[in-house]
C-alpha cells in the first residue's frame, strides 16, 4: 500500500510540477513575467474587494446589498463600454508601454479610497479604477495568447491564469484577515495599490511581441474591428453556447460577491473573519477545478466540463432555498460554486482562441469580455435586489437562472460542430489582408497600393473541413452540411 501511494505521488509530482513549471508555460520567460504580475495585481484586487464591502457596509448599512450591486454594476458599465473601444485604439500600440501606465493608472485610483466619506465618491473612483482594468485585462489576455503560440503550453497556461484569478478568494481574504488584526481596512487599499505598482514594474521587464497586422476583411476601418470580432462570436455555435454558460456563470456568482457581506455579517451575525471564511471556501473549489482541468481536457470534451460546472453551481444556490443558513453551509455551497464556474472561465479561452484566425484574437477576446461581462452587468443589481426582497429570493432566483443558461447552452452547441463540414464555395472575387490556408489559395490576385492587401479570384470549390468564421466563411453552413 505505501509503494502504491508513493506510486501516485510520484506521477502527480511528475505531471503537474514538472509538467507545468519546467516543461510547460512557466518555462517561457515572457509569460513567467507575465503571470507574476497578474498575481500580484489580482491580490491587490481581491483585497480591494474585501475591504470595499467592508466600507460600503460602513457608509450604507442595512442597503449594502443594494450600493454594492450598483457599485459593481459600475464596474462591469466600464468594462462593456472601454473593452471594445481600447482594443480598436490600442490594437497596435506597444503593448508594454500601454500595461505599464494603465497599472498606474489603477494604483492611482485606488490609493483615493482611503479619503473617500461618501457613496457618490466611492461611484467616481470605482469608474476611473475599472476603466482602466477594462483596457488592461483584454489586451493582456490576446498577449499572453500571442507570447505562448503551442496549444498545450495555452492550456496550461489557462489554468495558471485562472489558479491565479483564484487567488481573489483564496489568498486574499486571508491575508486580510491577517491585516486587519493589526490595521484597519483603509490599510488595504494601500496595500492594493502597492501591489498595482510592483505589477506595473514586472510588465516594464517584459519585452512582448507586436501584433500581426494581417488582418482579414481589410475593407473593415480600425472603428470596426470590434464589431468584426463580435460577428465571429455570434455566429460560432460554440460561442453562442459559452455565452449562455457565461450568463450562468453570472448570475450564481453575482449571488456570491454582491451578498455574501450581507448573508455572513447580518443576517449570520458573524464577523469579517467569516466573510473572509466563505470566500475562501470559493477560492478553494475554484482552484481544485483549475488544477485538474487540464487533465480532464485530455478526455472530455469542453462543452460537456463546462456543462457539469454550471449545474453544480446552480444547484448549489437552489440547495440554499432548502437548507439551514449556517456558516459551513453558506461556505459548502460556495465552494460547489466556485468548483462549477471555473470549468466555465478556464476552459472557455480555448474556445476562442479555436474559434478565430491568430491576428482576430484581440477582437474576439474584446468580443468576449464585452459580451460575458455585459451578464455580470445585469445580475449584479439584481442579486442586490433579490437579497434585499429575502435570501431564498436570491438563492431561488439566480439558480433557476443559471439553470436556465446551461439549457439554453445544450440547443446551441452539438458535437458535430466539431466535425468536418462539407460546403461549397462559389467562383467569387473579393479582397483581404493577409494569405491564404491550404485549402483556399486563389486563382489569381493583384497587389492593391504598397499594403498587403490584395483583389483576387477563387474558382468554385466544393470540399471540407473544420469552419471559421473568417472571408472565406461569412456564416455558419446549415446542419445538413455536417459529414456523418
Amino acid at each position: 500500500m505505501r509503494d502504491h501511494w508513493a506510486l501516485v505521488n510520484r506521477a502527480l509530482t511528475k505531471h503537474y510540477i514538472i509538467s507545468i513549471a519546467m516543461e510547460g508555460p512557466l518555462a517561457h520567460r515572457q509569460f513567467r513575467r507575465l503571470f507574476a504580475a497578474q498575481v500580484a495585481a489580482l491580490i491587490g484586487t481581491g483585497l480591494l474587494t474585501f475591504a470595499l464591502s467592508l466600507l460600503l457596509h460602513d457608509l450604507s448599512g442595512e442597503n449594502v446589498t443594494l450600493v454594492l450591486g450598483r457599485v459593481l454594476a459600475l464596474k462591469m458599465i466600464a468594462y462593456v463600454v472601454v473593452a471594445p473601444i481600447a482594443t480598436v485604439f490600442l490594437r497596435f500600440a506597444p503593448r508594454r508601454q500601454v500595461l505599464v501606465w494603465l497599472d498606474i493608472v489603477r494604483a492611482v485610483s485606488v490609493l483615493c479610497l482611503p479619503w473617500v466619506n461618501e457613496v457618490w465618491q466611492v461611484y467616481l473612483v470605482i469608474v476611473v479604477l475599472n476603466t482602466s482594468a477594462a483596457a488592461f485585462k483584454p489586451l493582456f489576455q490576446a498577449t499572453v495568447a500571442h507570447v505562448l503560440t503551442d496549444e498545450a503550453d495555452y492550456t496550461r497556461a489557462l489554468s495558471l491564469t485562472r489558479l491565479s484569478y483564484d487567488l481573489e478568494n483564496l489568498v486574499s481574504p486571508a491575508l486580510s484577515v491577517l491585516l486587519l488584526l493589526v490595521v484597519s481596512y483603509p490599510i488595504l487599499f494601500v496595500t492594493n495599490g502597492v501591489l498595482f505598482l510592483l505589477s506595473a514594474v514586472l510588465v516594464l521587464g517584459t519585452t512582448l511581441p507586436g501584433v500581426p497586422r494581417d488582418n482579414h476583411g481589410s475593407e473593415a476601418s480600425q472603428s470596426m474591428r470590434f464589431m468584426q470580432g463580435l460577428s465571429i462570436y455570434l455566429l460560432t455555435p460554440r460561442l453562442q453556447s459559452l455565452l449562455a454558460l457565461n450568463l450562468s456563470v453570472a448570475a450564481t456568482g453575482a449571488m456570491v460577491l454582491v451578498n455574501s457581506i450581507a448573508l455572513v455579517q447580518s443576517q449570520l451575525g458573524r464577523g469579517e473573519g467569516g466573510l473572509a471564511l466563505v470566500m475562501m471556501c470559493l477560492g478553494v473549489g475554484s482552484m481544485i477545478t483549475a488544477f485538474f482541468l487540464p487533465s480532464l481536457l485530455r478526455y472530455w470534451p469542453e462543452g460537456a466540463l463546462m456543462r457539469i460546472g454550471v449545474g453544480l453551481s446552480s444547484s448549489a444556490l437552489l440547495a440554499g432555498t432548502l437548507l439551514p443558513l449556517e456558516l459551513p453551509t453558506v461556505g459548502a455551497l460556495w465552494f460547489i460554486v466556485g468548483l462549477g464556474n471555473s470549468a466555465v472561465q478556464t476552459a472557455g479561452s480555448r474556445l476562442l482562441r479555436r474559434s478565430a484566425l491568430p491576428q482576430q484574437w484581440p477582437d474576439v477576446f474584446a468580443a468576449h469580455f464585452s459580451l460575458s461581462h455585459a451578464c455580470w452587468l445585469v445580475f449584479y443589481p439584481l442579486a442586490g435586489w433579490l437579497y434585499w426582497l429575502s435570501p431564498t429570493s436570491a438563492f431561488l432566483g439566480l439558480g433557476v437562472i443559471g439553470l436556465g443558461g446551461l439549457i439554453i447552452s445544450l440547443g446551441l452547441w452539438r458535437s458535430y460542430h466539431e466535425h468536418p463540414i462539407t460546403h461549397e464555395h462559389p467562383a467569387m472575387a473579393h479582397a483581404h489582408d493577409g494569405g491564404h490556408d491550404g485549402v483556399h489559395q486563389p486563382r489569381d490576385s493583384t497587389l492593391v497600393g504598397t499594403s498587403r492587401t490584395t483583389v483576387h479570384s477563387h474558382a468554385a470549390l466544393r470540399h471540407s473541413h473544420r469552419i471559421i468564421i473568417d472571408a472565406h466563411h461569412p456564416r455558419w453552413p446549415r446542419r445538413s452540411s455536417y459529414n456523418s
